[in-house]
């Protein structure tokens, strides 16, 4: 008997799976309703515009949801926990704010989860919904500029990063970052007017659609967490996934362009202030011609090259082509 109750609790059940029982259909109980509303509620608020202390009042929360006070401070002592509220002794309940420490954490929380839900967005998003990202910043133009609409694109800043989540079907990353939401809405609806950041973030915006775009979930991901633009031009590419990443980057939607020998001749690209060689050409002109895209038109340019152990004879080469030798840094 005592080997077989043994069996049965190490796991393997066969003795419980035979058992038939009847699914158990809950209901949400008033807390858990009134726990939501509250939630949703908060979340949608504005707590950093104003210096004042945002209140709730017990008594009028009951009357608007018209239940008793009961699962209302039951769903107040949840909200607590969960560190949307704080109840202050003979003050009432007020929600809470986070210190500018705190709100720069939470914005990298994001920044990271994002991140993640980038991932999952481009493996399972379609095209249509896709679009719906670039249809929010299609919004505004020359004529429709965000610096001069901040109302408008704060809320098509938020809208954005709200939906890339959702596209990524994952409630796991929607829950986590709904716990963000109110605090980084308010310090980004604060600050998005300010030196000229509602530009770069447009910018920053447009390229990761593009990389979204692209299905470059490395670029997308980077982009997300570091705020780096960047967009890839190679021989697995269509061309006109390649004729939308070269334009993106002359045009500045995009700092970055990382790109193969099919990128080392015929570009003309001014103004390009560096090329790095991530490994050097197996055959010395192509050197020429990946560094030749800068320092053109007598401008200013700098070319930096990566050179393993086993390069240093293509480094000979280039050196010998050249008539001189190439500084090197340990």
């Amino acid at each position: 008997m005592r080997g077989q109750a043994k069996q049965a609790i190490s796991g393997r059940g066969e003795t419980f799976a035979a058992i038939d029982l009847p699914r158990i259909k809950a209901e949400e109980s008033l807390t858990a309703k009134a726990y939501s509303a509250l939630k949703q509620a908060i979340i949608k608020m504005d707590v950093y515009s104003s210096a004042a202390p945002v209140m709730l009042d017990e008594r009028e929360i009951s009357e608007r949801i018209g239940v008793s006070r009961t699962p209302i401070r039951e769903a107040l002592a949840k909200l607590e926990q969960d560190g949307f509220v704080r109840v202050a002794p003979r003050r009432g309940v007020v929600i809470v704010r986070k210190t500018k420490r705190e709100i720069i954490e939470m914005v990298q929380a994001w920044a990271a989860l994002e991140s993640m839900a980038v991932r999952l967005l481009i493996e399972t998003a379609d095209d249509t919904e896709i679009a719906g990202l670039r249809a929010l910043m299609d919004k505004f133009s020359a004529e429709h500029r965000p610096d001069e609409n901040v109302s408008d694109y704060s809320a098509a800043n938020i809208a954005f990063h709200q939906m890339i989540i959702r596209l990524s079907n994952s409630s796991v990353l929607a829950e986590m970052t709904d716990n963000l939401l109110l605090h980084v809405r308010g310090i980004r609806a604060l600050t998005i007017g300010r030196h000229d950041r509602a530009k770069r973030s447009i910018e920053d915006h447009l390229a990761i659609i593009a990389a979204i775009e692209q299905r470059d979930i490395a670029c997308a991901e980077r982009l997300s967490r570091d705020g780096l633009s960047c967009a890839a031009i190679h021989g697995n590419k269509s061309q006109a996934a390649r004729t939308r990443a070269l334009a993106d980057f002359k045009q500045g939607r995009v700092r970055i362009l990382v790109a193969t020998d099919i990128a080392a001749r015929g570009l003309d690209i001014s103004e390009l202030p560096h090329v790095v060689n991530f490994e050097l050409p197996h055959v010395p002109e192509d050197y020429v011609h990946r560094i030749g895209r800068t320092g053109r038109a007598g401008l200013r340019g700098q070319a930096v090259s990566f050179v393993s152990r086993e390069e240093r004879d293509r480094l000979r080469a280039i050196e010998k082509m050249l008539g001189r030798s190439i500084p090197v840094a340990a």
